[in-house]
């Protein structure tokens, strides 16, 4: 049956509960973190280096058997008791604090200590285990924004956060270290990055004692959870030793199998049980790229048979890259399954082919050179990815190693010669945003592939040329009829449009809300409408200290945490953090744009009942109500920009005729708005198939017409509106 040990108050949430296992002395021991952030501001509840407040900050050890000699926890609010007033847990009596009176040169007193504490001072101990052989407690201590580290402590041992990072000054000037301060620095820390031996979130492991490994026999495991590098750490007498032993993103615990000896690992995104092998998986793969057979021709990358060229609407930014695509099906009879929407479905076997070239003066195609060519497999199990280098002559790409690789380009950039990095990532890397969450292959889908192209040939929209082609399970309809992303030069549509397919395209495969790599936060989908997207005045778990920054704040840039991510601006890190060095100011100025020249003027239902009515709850103000009596209810006066109390003021399209014709259209900017036909006096109504009839939103402050059909046939329209 359920016993409630401790039930503290929890401000935050992160950076709580990381960790519950028993010792090997029958103790139970958990790892708890800082309670996170307040206003951005790292361990801001100041719980790091106090022993007298609550139970955060620590590994905690208790006794939940009550053996005799053990101790009565002091009292707290959040320590449940039973009808005699004693906690349902002991504390050991030999724990570390019990009995202090001093700590960190500051007086303390017995009975407000916190005696459950073994190890303090930590940041969010994400994932502890003790050596099976030798009882030493290893303890991953996830950083702020510099270093992750690696610890084994002992009883009453100080983690030194937040007065340290790993064995950096800590992130908070106002928190330093008092006279004589001491605290175990860490056995392994690493930089922030995307390198063999850098991450961005520490998942720690455990000592392996099997015999399945013989190479990894008292070495400590433990991984990344964004870089997916996996390591071994082994100490000796002289040194610490680090290898990198395999890759795999996402990574939150490792656990060992007692049955045989398996090392376990649970993968977050994908919700599987992972077991780590003698090899890597992609071993098959040719170690040239000539080798591989998607090219008949190196020299000007003709593909072979069944290997078919396309290009998405828009491409995900890549640092100046000119990128090149194609997509393979490995047999006659498989075939992908599209949706409108949602994530397409694709067979096991199926490849995606990526090649970038480098304008080595930029704006000067005469001067690209080869960098790389990606390769995505959809297997059984999800996907993964391999890479290609290119050799200086461009003649040949060599399979580049499982950790990635980094390297610098000399290139010139309006006259002058600089430096641009560039990271070939590594196969875990690839992972981290091709999750089975954002559907694997994130330019194969329907908003991306709604677009001319050419198939055998043969050009036309690309879903029709896969639906005729056979490579579909299932058709779409008309693809005029379907969404697409937008560019950012198409000027005749919304900057919204514009800016929402951008955030959809670089943003939207990690950031989906609750469904995303980042559960809670906003949702950079292009189908999500605005208002519920969270982006809008959304509040971020990491505000950089200002409670006025929010996700996007309309007419402010300088306090809308999107665009200082996009532009690492006003002491916000970069966005998307991986394997890219260089800004994309085109659509940096696009977003900025829309912020400040078109997001004011934009209202949520909510906020034009309030414009309209007063308040959000007021009589006549509901969706389905028509306080006018003009026969058009509030959510088509909302959506026509029409008023609900005003009879007179309404919105039936656009008429007329000049010398071309008759004209039909809209005046809605920033809607969706698509024109239906009947030509059976009304009785049936269908989507009118002429060009520019897309549904995507116009600029505000103008027009969209179509010329009516000749002929003395009768038709009627009428115009569907949707809030984007």
């Amino acid at each position: 049956s359920e016993q409630i040990l401790i039930n503290q108050l929890n401000n935050g949430n992160v950076h709580n509960v990381d960790s519950i296992r028993f010792g090997i002395d029958g103790y139970l021991y958990m790892g708890i973190g800082d309670q996170g952030f307040v206003n951005d501001q790292p361990d801001g509840y100041n719980n790091s280096q106090k022993i007298d407040q609550d139970l955060w900050s620590a590994i905690l050890r208790i006794d939940v058997d009550k053996q005799p000699g053990n101790l009565e926890p002091n009292p707290h609010p959040g320590i449940p008791v039973d009808g005699g007033g004693k906690a349902y847990y002991a504390i050991p009596a030999d724990n570390p604090f019990v009995g202090a009176t001093q700590f960190n040169g500051s007086a303390v007193s017995p009975a407000a200590v916190r005696t459950e504490f073994y190890v303090v001072g930590l940041r969010n101990p994400w994932q502890f285990s003790f050596d099976a052989l030798t009882d030493e407690l290893w303890v991953a201590d996830v950083g702020n924004d510099a270093r992750e580290e690696v610890s084994i402590f002992q009883a009453g041992d100080n983690g030194g956060w937040v007065y340290y990072e790993g064995t950096l000054p800590g992130p908070r000037p106002d928190r330093v270290p008092p006279p004589g301060f001491e605290y175990r620095k860490p056995v392994w820390e690493y930089d922030h990055g995307g390198g063999e031996f850098q991450g961005e979130s520490i998942t720690g492991g455990f000592v392996y004692r099997g015999s399945q490994f013989p190479d990894l026999y008292g070495k400590y495991l433990c991984s990344d959870l964004l870089s997916g590098n996996i390591w071994s750490i082994e100490r000796t007498s002289g040194a610490t030793n680090i290898n990198r032993i395999a890759g795999q993103a996402w990574l939150i615990q490792f656990l060992s199998n007692p049955a045989n000896e398996d090392v376990l690992m649970l993968n977050f995104l994908g919700g599987r049980i992972l077991k780590l092998a003698g090899q890597t998986a992609d071993l098959p793969f040719p170690e040239t790229l000539s080798e591989t057979g998607i090219f008949a021709d190196l020299a000007d990358l003709t593909p072979n048979p069944g290997v078919v060229g396309y290009a998405p609407n828009m491409a995900f930014w890549s640092d100046y890259a000119v990128k090149s695509r194609w997509f393979i099906l490995t047999n006659t009879t498989d075939r992908v399954t599209m949706s409108r929407e949602g994530n397409w479905t694709f067979p096991e076997g199926m490849m995606w082919v990526k090649h970038f070239d480098l304008l080595m003066e930029r704006g000067n195609p005469a001067t690209s050179k080869r960098i790389e060519t990606r390769v995505l497999v959809r297997n059984a199990s999800g996907s993964y990815g391999v890479s290609y280098r290119w050799n200086d002559a461009g003649t040949e790409a060599v399979l580049v190693p499982d950790a990635g690789v980094n390297f610098s380009l000399s290139i010139t950039n309006a006259g002058q010669p600089t430096v641009q990095q560039w990271r070939i990532p590594s196969r875990a890397e690839c992972l981290v945003c091709h999750t089975p969450a954002a559907g694997h292959a994130l330019s194969f889908n329907t908003r991306q592939l709604n677009a001319p192209g050419a198939i055998a040939s043969v050009s036309n929209n690309l879903i029709h040329l896969l639906e005729v082609a056979g490579y579909t399970s299932n058709g779409l309809g008309d693809p005029a009829e379907l969404p697409r992303h937008i560019g950012p030069d198409e000027t005749e549509y919304s900057l919204e449009a514009r800016a929402r397919s951008y955030l959809s395209v670089n943003c939207g495969y990690c950031h989906m809300g609750a469904a995303g790599s980042v559960p809670g936060a906003w949702d950079g989908r292009a189908f999500v409408k605005l208002f519920d997207t969270g982006m809008i005045l959304g509040e971020a778990g990491s505000n950089g200290g200002n409670p006025a920054n929010k996700y996007i704040v309309p007419g402010d840039v300088d306090h809308s945490i999107i665009w200082n991510r996009m532009g690492e601006s006003n002491g916000f890190s970069r966005m998307p953090p991986l394997a890219t060095y260089e800004l994309d100011h085109t659509n940096i100025a696009l977003i900025r744009d829309w912020i400040v020249n078109e997001l004011p003027a934009r209202q949520s239902y909510e906020q034009w009942q309030i414009a309209h009515f007063g308040t959000t709850n007021a009589p006549g103000s509901g969706r389905g109500d028509d306080p006018d009596g003009d026969h058009s209810v509030n959510e088509e006066e909302f959506l026509a920009y029409t008023s609900p109390t005003n009879e007179f003021d309404a919105w039936s399209g656009i008429m007329g005729s000049d010398s071309m014709g008759a004209f039909v259209g809209h005046d809605l900017g920033n809607r969706q708005v698509t024109i239906e036909i009947s030509t059976n006096e009304f009785q049936s109504w269908s989507f009118w198939p002429v060009p520019g009839n897309d549904g995507l939103p116009i600029a505000p402050g103008t027009t969209r017409t179509f010329d009516l059909p000749d002929g003395p046939q009768a038709a009627g329209f009428r115009f569907r509106i949707e809030e984007p």
